[in-house]
């Protein structure tokens, strides 16, 4: 269902999941890391003179499911979104070079659930080279 507005602007939603492959930057802290994740949306079919790409007025709408319903969300979460951007951009081809193709691009930084990792890796990796210079310690 498509909401039409009278300043000739529709909006079209659909229920759906994209699963997004990302080249992330940012790993080499690792867990204390923020993860950066870059997506672009454009037509693929029509160019800007037959269809609009906005983003809203901050460049998205974040509705959190969890608050809205009982059963969504999960318990523990890897990550939490610290920021997101967007930007708005026309590409001009050969082949039409009087036809915007928008794209939509979306900058997605990533905050990490260090605890997890920290309590099952760092302060393990601390406590047994504490006990590997123990046994140095002993023989003196």
């Amino acid at each position: 269902m498509a909401i039409v507005q009278s300043s000739g602007s529709v909006f079209f939603s659909r229920p759906g999941m994209l699963d997004v492959m990302c080249k992330f930057s940012g790993l080499a802290a690792f867990p204390y890391d923020r993860l950066k994740c870059g997506v672009e949306f454009g037509g693929w079919g029509y160019s800007g003179l037959y269809q609009g790409l906005e983003p809203f007025e901050d460049g998205y709408f974040y509705y959190p499911l969890t608050s809205q319903e009982s059963t969504s969300g999960s318990s523990y979460q890897e990550y939490s979104i610290a920021a997101i951007e967007a930007s708005l951009h026309d590409n001009f081809y050969d082949c039409c070079p009087n036809e915007p193709w928008p794209i939509v691009k979306y900058i997605v930084t990533l905050n990490r659930a260090d605890y997890y990792y920290t309590l099952s890796f760092v302060l393990p990796g601390i406590l047994i080279t504490m006990l590997s210079f123990a046994v140095f310690y002993g023989m003196l």
